[in-house]
């Protein structure tokens, strides 16, 4: 057996590689926790200064006034419900399924700005955060892909019952 077969397989006794399941398991363990703890940290900021998230809502000019009040009050507390889902691993699916809606909404929208020009802040960590920008549209992106990836991960893998 080569080297390469005996990495790619598993069997190199001591080390540990990311192309065998292990390593694959450890990456979506690594990856889920990292986003729920980037939807956590999100939640605290918009609890804690719902008027201020309120007017960031408003500077993208994207919803209504009650659109956007609606989405003030509960987006924290799903951020915050999420965020807690996938870091201690609760309803898996659905929680994978939903951050990465969510995550796939926040991009566009963010890419939506970017195109128009605006120069506001994202909103995700204060409103005194950076201008939204290639930077955290990036972030974005690759936080949606990697969301992706655990979605796609958790569906080909067999469900379990718990009766």
């Amino acid at each position: 057996m080569s080297d390469f077969s005996a990495v790619r397989t598993g069997l190199v006794r001591g080390e540990f590689s990311l192309l065998t399941t292990d390593g694959i398991s450890a990456l979506a363990s690594i990856l889920r926790v990292a986003l729920g703890g980037v939807l956590l940290v999100s939640s605290f900021w918009k609890l804690y200064q719902p008027y201020e998230f309120l007017t960031v809502i408003y500077d993208y000019d994207l919803v209504g006034a009650y659109l956007g009040l609606f989405m003030a009050i509960l987006l924290p507390w799903f951020e915050l419900a999420l965020g807690l889902a996938l870091m201690m691993n609760i309803m898996e699916r659905g929680a994978l399924l939903l951050g990465s809606m969510l995550l796939g909404v926040f991009t566009t929208v963010q890419a939506i700005s970017l195109w128009r020009g605006l120069n506001i802040t994202c909103g995700c960590f204060g409103s005194q955060g950076e201008p939204i920008g290639y930077r955290g549209l990036t972030f974005g992106v690759l936080a949606f892909t990697a969301s992706l990836f655990l979605v796609l991960r958790s569906h080909c893998q067999p469900h379990i019952d718990a009766n």
